[in-house]
């Protein structure tokens, strides 16, 4: 079963779908990083500040205003593709500092299927609005339990591979996912820019 499913999260082929990019239209783009699921912040006090529902509703609320400002500008481009830059760091990780398991309220497989389960709905509800939804990701620092560790072990990775999974197991091909997976870095394209 092991084997079967890293073979499944191992494509070839990554999510693909060509940009639309209309010479009259515009291509929307959000970015969005340093989510942190597992994070717990606390105030002196005790008052929860920052924890995994709060990340999670971040992120809903960031696709609701996303919605919204494409709805405000519709009125003066037309808007065909969007890109959503993940820019990592969508799960807190577990020992990347000194004294994090202080700061944490998860373990890793919960950080990741959290993470993953509210880009997922981001994505579903942008591909919902737009022609296309063009994901760009690349690694955070909090990726790595430490700076020896390979670069393919990667917890920003890991969350991005599933996503696309999950992606692919609901059909929605709209989607196009770029990984940045060895690097903190990507150079993409829009709209010939």
């Amino acid at each position: 079963e092991e084997s079967v499913l890293l073979r499944r999260l191992n494509h070839n082929e990554p999510l693909s779908t060509p940009p639309r990019s209309e010479p009259s239209h515009e291509s929307f783009c959000a970015v969005l990083g340093d989510l942190h699921f597992g994070d717990l912040v606390e105030a002196d006090d005790g008052t929860v500040l920052y924890n995994t529902e709060m990340a999670r509703e971040a992120v809903r609320t960031y696709g609701r205003q996303l919605l919204k400002i494409a709805e405000m500008q519709s009125e003066l481009v037309d808007f065909d593709d969007c890109y959503l830059f993940l820019l990592g760091d969508i799960a807190t990780g577990m020992a990347v500092y000194e004294g994090q398991h202080h700061h944490i309220e998860s373990h890793l497989a919960d950080q990741v299927s959290a993470g993953v389960d509210a880009l997922h709905e981001l994505v579903v509800t942008l591909a919902d609005r737009f022609d296309t939804v063009q994901i760009r990701c690349v690694l955070g620092n909090h990726g790595t339990e430490r700076a020896a560790a390979s670069r393919g072990a990667n917890t920003d990775l890991i969350v991005y591979r599933w996503l696309d999974d999950a992606l692919r197991r609901d059909d929605v091909d709209s989607v196009d996912i770029e990984i940045a997976e060895a690097t903190h870095h990507l150079n993409p394209t829009v709209r010939d820019w």
